[in-house]
């Protein structure tokens, strides 16, 4: 599972942080149809705006919303208590801002699906507001979403996906004792998930992988990815050198982003 480092992640976020001054990472201000308040459900939702999403040699134009965390592709998914994402068990592909045991039965959050618009393309966004975990439990709660944006214009079917990330004060619950983020191609090498997935601790608000803290796209909370080709990827689509100017200042920045990027991959046991 590749990933980039901190010191990339870092120099994108100082590179961008004027700009985003103020701005929560959690988009608003927009219609959304509620799922129903249960344990480990999924909901089909067929996808409006012509948008098509082109994903691991398939073509979708629907996806299942499902309660814990995760939209997966061809059929829902109702596991609360996942391994890595680096094996074909699950059987099909998902995309997943925060895999866990999400429980919201007697009003513990809600999750809401509807269109929108993000930067000038159609999209479609997942909100994960202030729910609980099992049982029935809302003494802690997570605010997460999914905005999926339809970029048909540099391809058919290519799109990018978002995850933001309001708070995550709990990645543990009575039957599951850790949470994973990230996506799950099935049989491909291209899984991928945050540094302290799956590590109890990591990734809430206080833990030193916190995601409500990092970014790679300048916005604390906000990560980025692309799908180009049906092939995912972390990040935006790169530019070109040729197509790439870089702002004035901001050259020392690119340079240890470059180190950054020939260093820092690697893999996750």
């Amino acid at each position: 599972m590749t990933k980039l480092t901190t010191l990339f992640c870092a120099a994108a976020l100082a590179f961008s942080a004027s700009a985003h001054a103020g701005v929560a990472p959690i988009l608003s201000g927009f219609s959304q149809t509620t799922v129903a308040a249960e344990d480990d459900g999924s909901t089909l939702v067929n996808l409006a705006n012509g948008l098509k999403l082109g994903l691991n040699g398939a073509t979708y134009s629907s996806l299942y919303v499902n309660t814990n965390g995760n939209v997966s592709f061809g059929q829902g998914l109702s596991t609360y208590a996942p391994g890595a994402f680096n094996g074909d068990s699950f059987g099909h592909d998902f995309l997943a801002p925060f895999f866990g045991d999400v429980d919201i039965r007697d009003n513990h959050g809600s999750i809401g699906y509807g269109n929108t618009m993000f930067e000038g393309h159609n999209a479609m966004a997942v909100t994960w507001s202030n729910v609980g975990y099992y049982n029935k439990k809302n003494d802690l709660q997570n605010t997460f979403q999914l905005v999926l944006v339809d970029r048909s214009d540099t391809g058919a079917n290519n799109f990018d996906f978002y995850y933001n990330y309001g708070s995550i004060q709990w990645d543990s619950t009575s039957n599951s004792d850790k949470a994973h983020a990230g996506f799950h191609l099935q049989g491909t090498a291209a899984d991928f998930e945050f540094d302290g997935s799956g590590n109890p601790g990591k990734v809430i608000d206080s833990g030193k992988q916190s995601l409500v803290k990092g970014s790679n796209v300048g916005l604390s909370g906000r990560y980025a990815f692309n799908v180009r080709g049906g092939v995912a990827a972390y990040g935006l689509e790169q530019l070109t050198p040729a197509q790439s100017v870089p702002l004035p200042g901001s050259l020392p920045l690119v340079g240890i982003g470059a180190i950054a990027l020939a260093y820092g991959r690697r893999r996750k046991a």
